[in-house]
């Protein structure tokens, strides 16, 4: 595998920068032009401070380095440190060659965008556990000084105070919902698109479905045949100790996931939660819906005590209409 001489990484990269290409035969002093980085750096730059890194340093730039990123102090100061270090440059220079391969030998293939937001929700719930972590550790060393506590002592008795005097007046601030069925709905619907939750059950007999997920549910599970709709089929799971239901749907090539859990704990917040929102347009008028800034139509609505929630990528008013369209198990049309 033929590997970039350092003399002409270093001539490249010069040359890139202006420096050599202005004098092409001599020196100002008459000498034989020669290509040397530090001549260069002496004679065009002597205003910019020369950047020197480490074997640590180092190992963080390689990536950087084959992948062309480094800016013209990090690249000098990256090929100065290869010159003198053997292990280093031996590193960089494996990491060149693989990538080499990989480039001649796999084809490159463009990543499904269902897939590349399931990717980066899951980056970003990585991100939130870690940041999550992150404060519960410094919490821990705050909780640690000895004055810490009697003064948090006396903070919470002061503000149970305020919310005891304000109640009254509606001031005292709602609890937060750990987790919504609005973002969960809609975070599973993207595992649905990226093959991430699969249907334990391909069926496109409702009743057969409806048979599957009979008994997996603390709550009646509904499994309409939808007008225009072909079902795809079905799964069940647990989340927080609370069992749930997935039904899959294809609409006109989309994709319509309906999610069902118990009415009552999601309504008191016991594992799933609505926004107030929710919960007052729901005690309403039974049905609740919202389009995400990532154009998902969610709708939600209440079946005795199972609450449905449909997500898709179509028109809120064209799911609205097969909602509407379908029958329940019990034969009534779903509002």
């Amino acid at each position: 595998m033929p590997i970039v001489p350092w003399g002409q990484i270093v001539r490249e990269y010069i040359a890139e920068d202006r420096c050599i290409t202005q004098h092409t035969a001599l020196w100002p002093n008459g000498k034989p032009f020669t290509v040397s980085a530090d001549d260069v750096r002496r004679l065009f730059v002597p205003s910019l401070p020369k950047l020197t890194v480490d074997c640590t340093e180092f190992q963080q730039m390689i990536t950087s380095a084959v992948d062309q990123r480094l800016n013209r102090s990090e690249m000098e100061a990256f090929v100065d440190h290869a010159v003198e270090c053997s292990a280093c440059r031996s590193d960089y220079e494996m990491e060149s060659a693989v990538k080499t391969i990989v480039q001649a030998r796999l084809k490159m293939v463009k990543t499904p965008q269902a897939l590349a937001e399931s990717i980066s929700l899951k980056i970003c719930q990585i991100d939130q556990d870690q940041e999550a972590a992150e404060k519960k550790q410094i919490r821990a060393r705050i909780l640690a000084f000895p004055i810490i506590k009697p003064v948090l002592a006396l903070l919470l008795v002061s503000a149970a105070v305020f919310a005891f005097v304000l109640s009254p007046f509606g001031l005292v601030p709602a609890t937060l919902a750990g987790s919504d069925v609005l973002t969960y709905s809609v975070s599973n619907f993207h595992e649905v698109l990226a093959g991430v939750l699969q249907p334990q059950i391909l069926s496109d007999s409702p009743a057969q479905v409806r048979e599957f997920l009979s008994g997996k549910a603390s709550f009646p599970v509904h499994v309409p045949a939808l007008e225009h709709c072909t079902l795809v089929g079905a799964s069940a799971s647990e989340y927080r100790d609370m069992k749930l239901a997935h039904v899959v749907y294809k609409h006109a090539g989309q994709m319509i996931y309906m999610f069902q859990a118990p009415y009552d704990r999601v309504k008191t917040g016991d594992g799933l939660a609505l926004s107030e929102e929710a919960k007052q347009e729901l005690a309403r008028t039974a049905s609740f819906s919202n389009v995400t800034p990532g154009g998902e139509t969610v709708i939600l609505w209440v079946l005795g005590n199972t609450l449905c929630a449909a997500v898709s990528r179509i028109d809120r008013n064209e799911l609205s209409r097969c909602l509407a369209s379908s029958e329940g198990a019990s034969g009534k049309k779903l509002q």
